[in-house]
């Protein structure tokens, strides 16, 4: 399981020392290829930029070699990469912090719990991954509202059955909870993501459900109603979806248009092939407990293609995705600024895949995707092996004006920045950015990264909870952690100060940010397991200056993913991608949002829309604003107006319809 719940199979010495020999082999031979490839690559693109830095391999403990099967004491005595700028981080006094985040969500009318069935004492890995969480406006009233997603239980024959999942209208101050005929049906499947996009183009944003056996389109009739279709049809095993044919059992989903036919194709990530038939019996320090995922086999990810018609098929093998992977978190967006949309997944246990979107060079050609994971450096950790890898996000965290790569992993490794070099190349940097001072016994999922203090540069949250049910190493209930960005890509960790939530322990699955309260600045939404979601709403002071800009494409899908806004701000470009999916199976707001230092009235810039499209723009300062392809002057919302209420009053644009009569 490369140290996923290390105990689970402990070998004998004897064979133990042949295993971290073989490991040392193989995680050497790993560096070198890595380096020879990335050389290759880099003498096909001409090399590396002149103002950066040379890439090596991930620093990884070849001259000190580190099982995973190793103590968690063992582990500790072992000098990380980047501990000496860890230690000069603990050295200094911290420094008070202005972020305030306060969890709001009963007062405000959310009340919801997701659950995972554990109570049966099943001690199935399913109970493990939770739900996610969506902050979209899904009746067009102006505000954002709150989806989550039920989770499930085990019915009498020990199936995983659905759970009613909760959708919650913004009215005023609060929130009500949408019941009746109007409230989305229950799956019959225990499901986990919480999708959130205008599919159809029809202007009202439906929802996106996956899970256990399940990946549904919750098509939003306009209404208040919602209709549910099937985007994988079941397989032969029924509604658990099981079968070679059917769903397998999918986690998070990301969109973006891959083919340049202006309608956006869905990613689904797939994890494991357990079921009822697979489901051995795991013990961890003697106890029985949830098994790790290297006792299962990886189930193929899915890319399904939009027909403009409102309906989606399979991509074939010319599409090059590559087999294997346990995927639980998928991001999308225009990783290499060459205005195309490309795809990051996070594996459990195996290497994180990157496709890079290849468009057609000659007549005939047609789109492909290219995995470049172990050339990029984006495959493996700071130990040059597979992570447990669940949360990924994207964006310019160094303000350099690459885009760099944010992925959340599992205990005893660290989160891991990979910080963009060059078109499609990474360096592992968890180290030089101070992520490695919060050690390793973190179990991460959702993770954002966002301006949460609106002063100019992307700060980190992530929200943490074991696996496990009697976990050894670290606690069941794990505190959030929120790292301040101090402009340069240096990060420290606040959590602690920022309020009673982040100084307490959660069981954190999903993460979601959004503009809750229509005030400017970023909120969150968090779930957990066999808790109630958290809306954390922030009470920060704002800054006098700040952007809030909603990107809607004409040619362009309406949801430009792989579209990018650049600002110039204080010397420097700011690069603010148009993102979908991203976190762990959550939906942030489609808003690019951030602080502004010193500016006042308005603020230049230029959008690069997808396909390479360019068009200079002239933002006002500190209001709400939609941008919409083709037309010069943005259009201000009102205060508390949502981007899809507010293009609505804008004209028949949001209003564009499918290419066909949609199959609704």
């Amino acid at each position: 399981s490369r140290g996923r719940w290390r105990d689970c199979d402990r070998r004998g010495t004897a064979q133990g020392s042949v295993v971290v020999r073989s490991s040392v082999r193989s995680r050497l031979l790993r560096q070198g290829l890595v380096l020879l490839a990335w050389l290759a690559l880099a003498v096909g693109c001409g090399g590396p930029p002149s103002d950066a830095p040379v890439v090596a391999p991930a620093d990884g403990p070849a001259n000190a070699p580190e099982t995973r099967s190793s103590s968690r004491s063992a582990a500790s005595s072992t000098v990380d990469p980047g501990a000496a700028n860890a230690a000069r981080s603990l050295d200094q006094p911290p420094t008070p912090v202005a972020i305030r985040l306060a969890d709001r969500a009963v007062e405000l009318g959310v009340d919801f719990t997701a659950r995972n069935g554990e109570e049966a004492n099943r001690y199935a890995i399913v109970e493990s991954l939770g739900t996610g969480v969506a902050l979209r406006d899904f009746d067009g009233d102006g505000l954002l509202d709150v989806w989550c997603p039920g989770g499930g239980r085990f019915d009498a024959q020990g199936d995983p059955v659905g759970l009613d999942c909760g959708l919650f209208r913004r009215v005023g101050s609060h929130y009500d909870r949408v019941t009746g005929i109007q409230a989305p049906p229950a799956p019959a499947y225990l499901s986990h993501a919480a999708g959130g996009v205008d599919l159809d183009g029809d202007g009202f944003c439906d929802l996106v459900r996956t899970g256990y056996g399940g990946a549904e389109w919750l098509v939003n009739c306009g209404d208040g109603t919602f209709v549910v279709r099937d985007l994988v049809e079941p397989g032969p095993s029924g509604h658990n979806g099981a079968g070679p044919d059917g769903p397998g059992w999918v986690t998070s989903v990301a969109w973006c248009d891959l083919d340049d036919d202006g309608d956006l194709d869905l990613y689904l990530a797939r994890y494991v092939d357990w079921s009822k038939s697979n489901d051995p019996e795991c013990r961890q320090n003697g106890r029985r407990d949830v098994c790790p995922p290297g006792r299962f086999g990886p189930l193929d990810d899915l890319l399904l293609v939009s027909q403009g018609t409102g309906s989606f098929e399979r991509a074939g093998p010319e599409w090059g995705l590559v087999s294997g992977g346990k995927g639980l978190g998928v991001v999308a967006g225009d990783v290499n600024l060459d205005a195309a949309p490309d795809l990051y997944i996070a594996n459990d246990t195996t290497e994180n895949f990157l496709y890079l979107n290849e468009r057609p060079v000659a007549p005939g050609d047609s789109h492909r995707l290219r995995e470049v994971g172990l050339v990029s450096g984006t495959a493996y950790g700071e130990r040059s092996d597979a992570e447990g890898s669940m949360g990924v996000d994207l964006g310019d965290v160094d303000g350099d004006g690459r885009l760099d790569l944010w992925v959340s992993n599992f205990e005893d490794q660290f989160f891991a920045l990979y910080r963009g070099v060059g078109p499609g190349l990474f360096q592992y940097a968890s180290g030089p950015a101070g992520v490695m001072a919060v050690g390793r016994a973190n179990v991460g999922f959702g993770t954002v990264l966002g301006d949460l203090d609106l002063d100019g540069d992307l700060d980190a949250f992530a929200t943490n909870g074991h696996v496990l049910r009697q976990p050894a190493n670290s606690p069941l209930a794990q505190p959030p952690l929120l790292f301040l960005n101090d402009g340069r890509g240096q990060f420290r960790d606040v959590a602690g100060q920022t309020g009673d939530y982040g100084a307490t322990g959660h069981r954190g699955r999903g993460a979601a940010l959004g503009d809750l309260d229509a005030d400017g600045d970023l909120d969150l939404a968090v779930t957990h397991l066999n808790e109630p979601v958290a809306l954390l709403m922030n009470e920060t002071p704002r800054p006098a200056a700040w952007l809030h800009v909603t990107l809607v494409g004409t040619t362009a899908s309406r949801e430009p993913v792989g579209g990018r806004l650049e600002i110039e701000q204080a010397g420097r470009t700011l690069v603010l991608p148009v993102k979908g999916g991203g976190s762990y199976l959550s939906t942030n707001e489609s808003a690019l949002v951030c602080g502004l230092v010193g500016s006042e009235g308005h603020v230049a810039g230029r959008v690069i829309w997808p396909g390479g499209r360019t068009q200079s723009v002239r933002l006002p300062v500190s209001e709400r604003v939609l941008l919409i392809e083709g037309r010069e002057e943005p259009v201000r919302l009102p205060p508390g107006l949502s981007p899809v209420a507010g293009a609505m009053t804008a004209g028949s644009l949001m209003q564009r319809p499918l290419k066909q009569e949609s199959a609704r």
